[in-house]
């Protein structure tokens, strides 16, 4: 196990709920975990980044962004069911607002410093690199561009807010200012500004820096059944398998949110329309629905070795292949 650290925002938002997801990237495991597949949510944020982040005002960039997450979706067979993005309302609504203001990116610190640099804390435990950022004198300018909704019921998203604090927090470690101006911006012209001063920004980081703690503690103690607490957040992570906390619940109690996961050999059965959907997983059979005929195609090419698949839906035998599902090939 490596040494925990730096990490960036979203790796402490994970350890608020799961100390295993949240330092995954510090472990070394015996299988090697695919990498995670994005949900539509993510899609919409990377397409949205990709040309606020630009500099530019550009509509061939909207094109040429757009066909690298239709590849992205038509080669992922987990995706596919997501449809051509370029349907997707959110996703027109990014190009709108990015074709509309231009580059709202400011990829300078100060009058033509050069690139913007990622900002480590004093302790090297967190760091980050934020959408926007400039350095006026005194005060700093932050934003955040986000295609998710900022607001809830009338009040700005908590998560962003946290967001904003963590780069306040960096900004104040690294640059001598006395205030920061945050800005998020959304679609549909949505937009908060505040201004964090000092005190909040370092009362917020002496709150990451208890996080980081109680992570470090656990991982001393080197017992991985106490690094996760099984919840909602569980559903789609990558590490599921893995997790000693969520198997305990998921065996033991044989169920967990309606879903499972089950490990064995994989070999080809034929179901009784002679279709070749349904696979032997161990002692268990997995049936794929002729919606995911993608994705039984792809798992067909693990037959002979031991697999892991998470999100199957079912309490017992047989167990169907949902979309969520993913293969983890512990040997071969």
């Amino acid at each position: 196990m490596n040494k925990i650290g730096p990490i960036g925002f979203y790796d402490l938002e994970k350890l608020r709920s799961c100390t295993l997801s949240g330092i995954a990237r510090h472990l070394g495991f015996g299988v090697e975990l695919e990498d995670e597949i994005p949900t539509r949510q993510v899609i919409i944020g990377r397409f949205y980044h990709d040309l606020m982040e630009s500099g530019t005002q550009d509509y061939n960039l909207c094109i040429t962004t757009l066909e690298k997450y239709r590849k992205l979706i038509n080669d992922t067979p987990n995706l596919r069911s997501l449809g051509d993005p370029a349907h997707w309302r959110e996703i027109n609504e990014a190009a709108n607002v990015y074709l509309s203001r231009g580059p709202a990116r400011v990829p300078t610190v100060g009058k033509g410093t050069g690139n913007l640099r990622k900002l480590t804390s004093k302790s090297g435990r967190f760091v980050g690199k934020p959408d926007m950022l400039a350095i006026d004198g005194n005060s700093a300018r932050l934003s955040e561009f986000k295609s998710s909704r900022i607001l809830e019921d009338g009040s700005p998203n908590p998560k962003h807010v946290r967001q904003l604090l963590f780069y306040s927090y960096l900004i104040y470690q690294n640059f001598e200012v006395t205030c920061v101006i945050a800005k998020l911006q959304g679609l549909n012209n949505e937009e908060i500004i505040r201004e964090i001063l000092p005190d909040e920004a370092n009362a917020f980081g002496r709150e990451c820096e208890e996080i980081f703690d109680i992570a470090t503690r656990a991982v001393d103690k080197g017992n991985t059944s106490e690094f996760s607490v099984a919840g909602s957040h569980c559903t789609e992570c990558r590490l599921r398998p893995l997790c000693a906390k969520f198997k305990a619940i998921q065996f033991h109690e044989a169920q967990f949110d309606g879903f499972r996961c089950i490990t064995g050999n994989v070999t080809q059965s034929n179901n009784s329309e002679g279709q070749r959907n349904t696979f032997s997983v161990g002692n268990h059979l997995l049936i794929f629905p002729l919606k995911l005929a993608d994705l039984a195609l792809s798992f067909s090419r693990l037959v002979g070795t031991t697999v892991t698949v998470s999100n199957c839906r079912g309490n017992s035998s047989p167990f169907e292949a949902t979309y969520r599902s993913q293969f983890v090939r512990t040997n071969g």
